[in-house]
């Protein structure tokens, strides 16, 4: 068996990027050189379609959810993980405030694509984003309860209860 040549690399890599992402490297690249906050968006439009995640954490709130009663949340732990993932694919800080100052540079159209419904037109969009979290973090974490000190044998009880 021969050792594969880096014109049947490039084939492959151009051959996974077009089936991942929908087009070819040069047009990609430039795309993101041009606007990379547009790519970014559709990149983790594209996670988010192709993993399971937002059905985890559908599944996961319905289980925990005892009633349908109450005002729903205008940015939902699904937007929370959108957010996180488009920081992270910006390369940008994953703080409230970064998150917030990217969601509201957010285009009517990508706030769509990524499934956001808050307008992001609002004073209170960091505490939205930060209330998401906080239900996210809920949602996800394994193990429940107080960080930072021991448990007293009553409050294990209670934590394993829970």
């Amino acid at each position: 068996m021969s050792r594969p040549t880096d014109d049947s690399r490039y084939a492959e890599v151009e051959e996974w990027v077009v089936e991942t992402f929908g087009q070819r490297i040069r047009p990609r690249l430039e795309a993101e050189l041009a606007d990379p906050i547009s790519v970014a968006v559709v990149d983790v439009a594209n996670v988010l379609r192709k993993s399971s995640a937002l059905n985890l954490i559908a599944d996961w709130r319905q289980a925990d959810r005892k009633s349908n009663a109450g005002r729903k949340p205008l940015m939902t732990a699904e937007n929370a993980l959108a957010l996180i993932l488009l920081q992270m694919r910006l390369s940008a800080p994953t703080h409230i405030t970064a998150m917030s100052q990217t969601f509201l540079r957010l285009s009517p159209a990508q706030r769509k694509v990524l499934g956001l419904t808050h307008d992001g037109k609002h004073i209170h969009s960091y505490d939205r984003i930060w209330r998401a979290i906080r239900s996210l973090i809920t949602l996800v974490d394994e193990f429940p309860g107080p960080r930072r000190r021991i448990p007293t044998e009553a409050q294990y009880r209670a934590i394993v209860a829970a």
